[in-house]
């Protein structure tokens, strides 16, 4: 049996050969000697890498580490690479995909917000560009007047005041007239519009069929805005126009009735009366004196035709057309015309400011405690404190003029503030007085909250007012309704937790929410729009009643202000602003004319206005004297307090 011969072992490298050469063969060598082998082979293979360690040659490992290895450097390479290949790629597909979605989600909800925040604020801001692409398309008629339809839209300054003033054949509508002296005092004092009429007037040469429609027109003026005419130079303007324009209007209605020439001599005044049908006397004969004898009695009787005043029409003929300003003719010598109405109502303001004047507005340094609520809490109920605050409401409303809202833009620069204190007098008084009503509520709400020394009476307080503030949004009274959460939300009431913890705060928190300021009052003006459509089919005055938030209103007529400019770039009136501007006036002027069917209750309306509050310091004071800090910043200010009282008390 003859058995296979082991292989020859591989002879030595040659002498001479390179160290590279040596450790090329020997790897070569080591690679064949890996080669599965049958057996007995293994002494040859261990032969082998004795001899490449001996020369120093690379040490043959395994396949399996070499292949570990290169599958190591090879994922990193190709991770690398694919990772930057499909990065690139998923970035761009993701972008889009997820710039699909996240445009529409994000479309949605930024809509959603916008349209609640700024749909307000950019139909103010987009009411100009509007404007003048309308003015711009828009046809010219009448001296460069700019319409777009029917609507006048822009126009020069004295082409539209030449479209105020009246012409035989034309008089302008009520709502041209309402807007253009409202609006006109943002680029024209009042003084300087009535001046301007006055030499209108002037340099015209005949003012037949005019005169009339002047007088009707400066009444509309006079009775729109009487407090324009509170300046005395003002004033003497109206006067004298009154008094030309009347004149000629008298010369103007005798044209046609031209007085007959005398038939004889005048009858001396004791002789018999003229037959019927005669002469009368002339107007410019003299009147018997006062003291002078009287006629006997069945004798004749003196002549009762004597001169008419100069600014006493004639009286019209049976039948015939009335005089353009109807009402009682006033007796002989006194008021005018036109001017009746405007003194009575110059009058009455004057009485009112001068009231308003005289109730004390004093303020408490410090709030002593009370044990006891007073007795127009306790005996009254919420919905009558809610229907004398709506009185209260309405009657300061109704004294707001409509010229105050575009005056307080022109104070301080367009600030949206009358000036106070200084040397002129402000303004606006009656805005502001209103104004002051609102921050005196708040005030008396804090103090009346304070006030009590007990925890179970200050919740029985707040109960009251939360009730109350209820039957305000019954009544759609949003003004006094702002001004009582106004007045528990301070911060010397907020802060008595205590307090709070006995009171039921649903109500409470169903109203925070309506008056919430985010979103630009979204809440309120939803309210505030579903009140007005109630008023608009409700039959009784309680349905009819809508007092709007007045501070917001303001803020509002700011921002139509300030985001739209007055002049175009043309040089035109920008008159859609005034359009709107109008508008909204005369929809906040509609509401106050609105009669209140409450009675007066004499005890909480006296209460309601004479009644001291704490000055802010006093309420804090106050506030932390009821229920102790409990956190640093309030302890903080507790001593800041303490401190400051210890000094008033030193000096």
């Amino acid at each position: 049996m003859t058995s296979s011969a082991p292989a020859p072992c591989p002879a030595a490298p040659p002498p001479g050969l390179s160290r590279q050469m040596e450790l090329m063969l020997g790897l070569r060598r080591g690679e064949a000697a890996l080669a599965p082998q049958k057996t007995g082979a293994c002494a040859c293979s261990r032969s082998r890498r004795a001899w490449l360690s001996d020369r120093g040659g690379v040490t043959v490992r395994s396949p399996h580490r070499l292949s570990h290895r290169l599958s190591h450097r090879l994922s990193r390479r190709l991770s690398r690479r694919l990772s930057r290949r499909l990065s690139r790629r998923l970035s761009r597909r993701l972008s889009r995909r997820l710039s699909r979605r996240l445009s529409r989600r994000l479309s949605r909800r930024l809509s959603r917000r916008l349209s609640r925040r700024l749909s307000h604020r950019l139909s103010l801001l987009l009411l100009m560009p509007q404007t003048f692409q309308v003015s711009s398309q828009a046809c010219s008629r009448n001296n460069g007047l700019c319409y777009h339809g029917d609507r006048l839209v822009s126009g020069p300054l004295e082409a539209l005041i030449g479209h105020l003033l009246p012409t035989p054949e034309y008089y302008p509508d009520r709502t041209y007239v309402f807007t253009f002296l409202l609006s006109s005092r943002l680029f024209l004092q009042p003084q300087q519009l009535l001046q301007r009429l006055s030499e209108h007037l002037t340099h015209q040469g005949s003012l037949e069929g005019v005169a009339s429609r002047l007088l009707r027109l400066l009444s509309e003026w006079s009775q729109s805005f009487p407090c324009d005419f509170r300046d005395q130079h003002m004033m003497h303007c109206l006067k004298h126009l009154n008094q030309r324009l009347l004149r000629t209007d008298q010369v103007l209605r005798k044209g046609p009735r031209s007085r007959p020439e005398p038939r004889g001599p005048r009858p001396a005044l004791g002789g018999p009366r003229p037959a019927p049908g005669g002469p009368r006397p002339a107007p410019g004969d003299p009147r018997p004196a006062p003291g002078g004898p009287r006629p006997a009695p069945g004798g004749p009787r003196p002549a009762l035709e004597g001169p008419r005043p100069a600014l006493e029409g004639p009286r019209p003929a049976p039948g015939g057309p009335r005089p353009a300003l109807e009402g009682p003719r006033p007796a002989p010598g006194g008021p005018r015309p036109v001017l009746g109405a405007l003194l009575r109502r110059l009058s009455v303001l004057g009485e009112y400011e001068q009231a308003l004047g005289q109730i004390p507005a004093a303020a408490l340094e410090r709030l002593p405690p009370r044990r006891d609520p007073p007795p127009e809490l306790t005996r009254s109920t919420p919905s009558t404190w809610a229907q004398q605050l709506t009185l209260i409401e309405l009657e300061r409303l109704s004294y707001v003029g409509p010229e105050e809202f575009v005056q307080v833009f022109m104070s301080r620069g367009g600030g949206g503030g009358s000036e106070k204190g200084g040397g002129s007098p402000s303004k606006t008084p009656f805005l502001d007085a209103y104004v002051d009503w609102f921050n005196r509520l708040s005030s008396l709400v804090a103090t009346e909250i304070c006030l009590p020394e007990k925890k179970k009476q200050r919740a029985q307080v707040l109960d009251f007012f939360i009730d109350a503030a209820q039957e305000c949004l019954n009544i759609g009274n949003f003004n006094s309704l702002m001004a009582v959460m106004s007045g528990m939300s301070t911060a010397p009431v907020s802060r008595l937790r205590r307090t709070w913890s006995r009171v039921n705060t649903d109500k409470f928190h169903i109203l925070e929410r309506l008056m919430d300021p985010s979103c630009n009052f979204y809440n309120y003006r939803t309210a505030l729009r579903g009140a007005q459509q109630r008023s608009l089919t409700a039959r009784s005055s309680h349905g009819k009643m809508v007092i709007p938030f007045f501070s917001l209103s303001l803020k509002d007529l700011y921002f139509l202000n300030e985001g739209c400019s007055t002049r175009l770039a043309n040089g035109h009136v920008n008159f859609q602003k005034c359009w709107e501007l109008a508008k909204r006036v005369s929809e906040f002027m509609s509401w106050r004319r609105t009669r209140c069917p409450f009675e007066k209750e004499r005890p909480i309306l006296q209460y309601l206005l004479t009644t001291p509050t704490g000055r802010p310091d006093a309420l804090c004071r106050a506030s932390f004297e009821r229920e102790a800090p409990e956190n640093n910043m309030d302890r903080q200010q507790w001593k800041s307090l303490r401190s400051s009282s210890r000094i008033k008390s030193k000096r």
